[in-house]
């Protein structure tokens, strides 16, 4: 067993033993990724019903990955989180590894949400912007646009 951490930074038991698992883990996240940032919502909630299904740890990893990555709303944000807090809660009153109807609703439900919610890249794209500008000083477009970044405007 490896011994990973959840999105509140608790600590988890993952088999590593299954090789196929995992591989099946790896074309879930792509295509619930993909999904999502296509607005493909049926594809999108069918990605997460299979990687829930799979590995609900994983699931909601990479849900918290794309709610920041591909669509960065607040009220997205916000979904995400109380549908991840609902799906805990919901487990906890499980006596086994099986997830209930309503657990796995949390998941296709938070997916649906990321998959019509409007696509936002622009933190991502920012943070791109100034990795650039910090490797290429010597790019005159780069140190142009550094330099209005770094302008303070006199009005308020």
């Amino acid at each position: 067993m490896e011994k990973q951490i959840d999105l509140y930074g608790k600590t988890t038991e993952n088999s590593t033993d299954n090789r196929q698992k995992w591989e099946d883990l790896s074309i879930w996240k792509s295509v619930l990724q993909k999904a999502v940032r296509r607005g493909e919502t049926t594809r999108a909630m069918y990605a997460a019903y299979n990687l829930v299904s799979l590995n609900s740890w994983s699931c909601w990893k990479r849900l918290s990955v794309i709610v920041d990555e591909n669509v960065g709303q607040p009220e997205a944000i916000v979904a995400v989180d109380v549908l991840y807090r609902k799906f805990l809660a919901l487990k906890k009153e499980t006596k086994d590894n099986d997830l209930s109807w309503d657990a796995k609703r949390c998941a296709i439900c938070t997916d649906k949400i990321l998959a019509e919610a409007p696509k936002d890249r622009r933190a991502d794209e920012f943070l791109e912007l100034l990795e650039a500008i910090a490797k290429h000083s010597g790019n005159e477009a780069l140190r142009k646009k550094e330099q209005e970044l770094e302008a303070i405007p006199d009005e308020a």
